[in-house]
């Protein structure tokens, strides 16, 4: 596999846990259900990738991490929710569709 495409899959990746955590009422979401959710967008990654994609991300200032007992737990920031609305590009994140004004 060459490494376009692997910084493709993590910018799409990176993307749908953005998106994912948008969505989500109180903006926090741990790494078992991100799992989940990438598995239903054609991303089958162990839960070891989530939680470096997480990193990735903490590292970003996109998301805020915290342990739970093990398991990892991201709080969107206000600059990850400007990505995942497609309203800033940041390398390293596929970029979404705008959102749609009619929501």
């Amino acid at each position: 596999m060459s490494t376009d495409f692997r910084e493709l899959q993590a910018a799409d990746r990176r993307r749908v846990i953005l998106d994912t955590l948008r969505r989500d009422p109180h903006y926090e979401v741990n790494d078992a259900i991100l799992q989940s959710v990438l598995d239903t967008f054609g991303h089958r990654v162990g839960r070891n990738q989530v939680k470096e994609d997480l990193v990735w991300l903490c590292e970003q200032s996109l998301v805020n991490l915290r342990d739970l007992a093990g398991v990892a737990v991201a709080t969107l920031t206000t600059a990850g929710y400007n990505v995942a609305e497609a309203r800033v590009i940041h390398p390293g994140v596929r970029r979404g569709d705008p959102p749609d004004p009619m929501r």
